[in-house]
C-alpha cells in the first residue's frame, strides 16, 4: 500500500514511525490508544506552559486522537537500541531526509505530539529546538512558502494546509482547523481527557471511530528497561464477533509462525490475546535487554502493519459482497414482477457505473442524482451512505443475461478488486443466480 503524507506531518510524526514507519494515521482511520489514565496518575506536556500545551489544542469535534511523549521514549534505555536497529536494518529510509538536508533529526526534534481527528487531522507539537528551524526545514523538503497566518510564521503548501508556530507550540493541519484552533484558543475539550499519560506511558490513544469494524479502539506503549509493552483494545459490539475475530487472529498467528526464523516466533509468542466481552484484548510484551526489545519491536511492527491492513481490508469487503448480491436479489424481483405480468423474462438495459470513478482507499459519498438510471431503479438499489465500492449492472445484448459487478481499490494503488454475480434465464424460464466470484478482493 502507498500511503501519501505531507511532509509536515511525516516530520511531526516521525517518532510514530519508529514503530511503524509505513503506517500514518490517515491509513488507518480507527486510531487505536489506550483507555484514559485512572485520575491522579495522568499527566499532559512534561512542564508545559498552558499555552504551549497540545492537550489544549484539540479538534473540538474529534472522536479519535494520540499522544505520543517523545521525550519520555528518548529517556527509555531501549531508545538507543531502536535507532541502531533503524540505522541496521534500513528503516530510516522510510522519512524524508531531514538529516541530510536539514541538519535536524526528527528523533532529537519533538518533544510532545497529539493528533486529533474529526473531518480534519490537526497536529500539534512542542519541540526541543526552535520551531523557526523546522520551519525553515519544511520550505526547503517540501516546497512549502513562507507566510504568516492569523498573524504568526507559518509554512503554507499548495494541498491548502498550513505549519504554524504559536510560540512554541507548532499546529500542522487544514487552514479551517488551524485557524478554528488559534481563535478559541487553549481549552481541554472531551477528547483531552481519554489522551492523558500515566506516568510510567510514553504513547497513548483513543478512538471511536465512524466507519470500520471497531465501535471504540485504544491502545497504550511503555518502556522500562526490561520491559517494553503494547497493549491494545478493540470494542467489536458483540461478544459473538469479538470471539470470532480473536480466533481469526489466533489462526493467523499460528500460520505466521511456520516456517520462519526463531527471532520471529518468540516476538509472536509475545503477544497474548484474550476476549472480555465484546472487547478484544491484545498485549506484547517484550522482555529482556535494550537490544533485545529494539529487535522485537521491529519485527512486530512488520507483522502487525501487515495483519491490521488485512483485517482491516477484509471487514471493507464486506461491503462489496452485501451489496452485489442485494443487486441481484433486486434484478430477482424485477423478473418475478415479469412472470407476474406473464411477460417474457428479459433484464433490464446496462446501468453505469455508479461512482464513474473507484474510490482509492477512501468511502465516497454519491448523489440520490447518482442513481436515478431506469435500471437502478429497476433493481430498487441505492446507497446513501458513504462507499468503499463503484457498482455496475452489465446487461447482455438479448438481455437473458446480467452481470453485477463491485469494483474496489483500497489500498489505492491503482489496481482494482472485483466482486461479481452472474445471472440469467434459462431455457426452460428459470431465473439462475450463480455464486459470488472474487478476484484480488484485498485490493
Amino acid at each position: 500500500m502507498h500511503v501519501a503524507m505531507p511532509w509536515c506531518s511525516l516530520f511531526l510524526l516521525a517518532w510514530v514511525l519508529v514503530a511503524t514507519p509505513a503506517c500514518t494515521p490517515s491509513s488507518h482511520r480507527i486510531a487505536p490508544l489506550a483507555p484514559a489514565a485512572s485520575p491522579g496518575g495522568s499527566s499532559t506536556t512534561s512542564g508545559a506552559p498552558r499555552g504551549t500545551d497540545p492537550l489544549l489544542f484539540l479538534l473540538p469535534g474529534a472522536s479519535m486522537g494520540m499522544h505520543l511523549d517523545a521525550s519520555r521514549l528518548r529517556s527509555a534505555p531501549v531508545f538507543a537500541s531502536m535507532i541502531a536497529w533503524m540505522k541496521l536494518t534500513g528503516a530510516k529510509e522510510h522519512l524524508p531526509p531531514f538529516e541530510e538536508q536539514c541538519g535536524l533529526s526528527p528523533w532529537e526534534a519533538v518533544n510532545d505530539l497529539v493528533v486529533s481527528e474529526d473531518k480534519h487531522r490537526l497536529v500539534a507539537a512542542t519541540l526541543a529546538i526552535p520551531a523557526d528551524r523546522v520551519l525553515r526545514c519544511l520550505e526547503r523538503i517540501a516546497k512549502g512558502k513562507p507566510s504568516t497566518f492569523e498573524g504568526l510564521q507559518a509554512v503554507a503548501f499548495d494541498d491548502g494546509k498550513v505549519c504554524v508556530d504559536r510560540g512554541g507550540l507548532l499546529l500542522y493541519g487544514a487552514q479551517e482547523a488551524v485557524r478554528g484552533v488559534l481563535r478559541r484558543g487553549p481549552e481541554k475539550g472531551k477528547l483531552a481527557e481519554h489522551l492523558g499519560l500515566a506516568p510510567d506511558a510514553f504513547l497513548i490513544a483513543w478512538g471511536e471511530p465512524t466507519d470500520g469494524p471497531f465501535r471504540s479502539a485504544s491502545a497504550v506503549g511503555r518502556a522500562a528497561p526490561t520491559l517494553f509493552s503494547l497493549d491494545f483494545r478493540a470494542d467489536l459490539g458483540t461478544a459473538e464477533t469479538a470471539r470470532q475475530a480473536a480466533v481469526k487472529v489466533d489462526e493467523g498467528l499460528a500460520r505466521a509462525r511456520e516456517g520462519v526464523p526463531a527471532g520471529v516466533v518468540k516476538t509472536l509468542e509475545s503477544l497474548k490475546l484474550s476476549v472480555e466481552g465484546s472487547t478484544v484484548v491484545a498485549k506484547l510484551e517484550l522482555r529482556g535487554s535494550a537490544e533485545d526489545q529494539a529487535a522485537g519491536i521491529g519485527t512486530a511492527a512488520a507483522l502487525g502493519v501487515v495483519a491490521v491492513r488485512r483485517y482491516l481490508a477484509q471487514s471493507k469487503t464486506s461491503e462489496a459482497r452485501y451489496e452485489v448480491q442485494a443487486i441481484a436479489r433486486g434484478l430477482q424481483s424485477y423478473l418475478d414482477g415479469q412472470l407476474a405480468n406473464g411477460r417474457a423474462l428479459r433484464f433490464p438495459p446496462s446501468a453505469p457505473r455508479v461512482p464513474a470513478s473507484i474510490p482509492k482507499g477512501i468511502r465516497v459519498q454519491t448523489a440520490p442524482s447518482d442513481w436515478e438510471h431506469p435500471t437502478w431503479k429497476a433493481a430498487l438499489f441505492s446507497i446513501s451512505e458513504p462507499q468503499y465500492y463503484s457498482y455496475e449492472i452489465i446487461t447482455a445484448p438479448d438481455r437473458k443475461s446480467a452481470r453485477v459487478k463491485a469494483y474496489g481499490d483500497l489500498d489505492g494503488d491503482g489496481r482494482s478488486s472485483t466482486f461479481e454475480v452472474q445471472m440469467e434465464v434459462t431455457r426452460t424460464g428459470e431465473v439462475l443466480i450463480h455464486s459470488l466470484q472474487e478476484t484480488d478482493p484485498l485490493e
